[in-house]
């Protein structure tokens, strides 16, 4: 996640605040007093998310579950949220869970090996939590694959299965954080939307204003809501069309 900007939408005209960027990371990060520091140096900017979602979404002793998700592939989605997961587990803000439901691409399952029953089986009633989810190297830190992707159309949204998969998931978990598919159909990702507490919207510096408002768009039609959005890539600076997004 080097060279990434982290910004929030301004909820006054639902465009991005231009004054909360990278500029001001050392000051959220220092702001943390009461955090546990790890022993273990990992991503700046993953920590800087973090900092920022525990100030802003994730609070103590309520689970969050928080989605990241992408206008069109390889925009760095699932580094982001698998950076995320790490450090939140290194910060000892846990147990946590990083869930692969790009059915697409299930880029976190092959990273983490974690292949067999996953996401799909147990929103489709055909395996519980606890028989799929992985343990990771990172302690505290788990991992649910995808599954079988075919499964993935499958999926009923408020069934009874997804209804007790997410009741499992906040029983068990503090936070857990969710790698989507491109949303520009129906998929796996409309049975997460009402359930997340928020998406983090990832995309590389330049990304077309239209694709990032299409995406926005999509996620608040099914029920989510967006929290921010990271920009990944070579350049810092907040895009004129960004600052002006609306």
């Amino acid at each position: 996640m080097s060279d990434t900007t982290i910004h929030n939408l301004d909820p006054a005209n639902n465009g991005m605040n231009s004054n909360q960027t990278s500029s001001s990371a050392d000051q959220a990060t220092a702001a943390s007093a009461s955090a546990i520091v790890p022993t273990r140096q990992g991503s700046k900017y993953a920590d800087i998310l973090l900092q920022r979602l525990r100030s802003e979404t994730i609070r103590p002793n309520q689970p969050s579950i928080i989605g990241f998700a992408g206008a069109t592939g390889k925009q760095g989605v699932t580094t982001t949220a698998t950076n995320l997961a790490i450090r939140a587990a290194d910060h000892h803000i846990g147990p946590v869970l990083l869930i692969d439901a790009n059915h697409r691409s299930p880029k976190a399952t092959r990273m983490h090996r974690a292949t067999g029953k996953g996401v799909s089986d147990c929103l489709t009633g055909r395996a519980l939590l606890d028989e799929c989810v992985k343990k990771t190297k990172h302690e505290g830190l788990h991992v649910l694959g995808l599954g079988q992707a075919k499964l993935a159309q499958q999926i009923v949204m408020g069934g009874p299965a997804s209804d007790r998969f997410f009741e499992a998931v906040r029983e068990r978990y503090q936070l857990v954080v969710v790698d989507l598919p491109v949303m520009n159909e129906p998929c796996i990702a409309n049975a997460f939307l009402p359930q997340l507490d928020g998406v983090m919207l990832v995309g590389k510096y330049g990304m077309k204003k239209d694709l990032v408002k299409q995406l926005q768009q999509t996620i608040t039609n099914y029920g989510g809501k967006v929290l921010g959005a990271v920009m990944t890539g070579q350049e810092s600076k907040l895009p004129n069309w960004l600052s002006r997004w609306c």
